[in-house]
């Protein structure tokens, strides 16, 4: 997930750009943002240099805090499994603003 975050933000690949820059608004990124800077109570020293991920022992409680942070519109950009206990993500929403193409057929 985070090489296609990587990639599309460089326009991978692309001929010429598609989307504004800057406005892609995905929820894992900034999930990674927010642990990287020790805000997470769990892991308060951030990621190590060598990890991509956050672990997965500490991920759910990690975005629970996160998501305490954040407004209500981004919380609902993930769709949760229907336990009432340890619910899983099992869907995400992500944006980007993209230029219009006036040809398009």
């Amino acid at each position: 997930m985070l090489e296609f975050y990587d990639r599309l933000e460089r326009c991978y690949l692309c001929e010429k750009p598609w989307f504004y820059k800057y406005s892609l608004d995905a929820w894992y990124p900034q999930f990674k943002s927010f642990v990287d800077s020790g805000l997470c109570s769990t892991i308060p020293e951030g990621r190590s240099g060598f990890q991509k991920v956050v672990p997965p022992d500490q991920f759910y409680p990690c975005l629970k805090e996160a998501l305490e942070l954040v407004d209500k519109e981004k919380a609902k950009q993930l769709r949760w499994s229907d336990e009432t206990e340890d619910r899983k993500i099992i869907g995400f929403k992500t944006k980007i603003h993209a230029h219009r193409v006036p040809d398009a057929s």
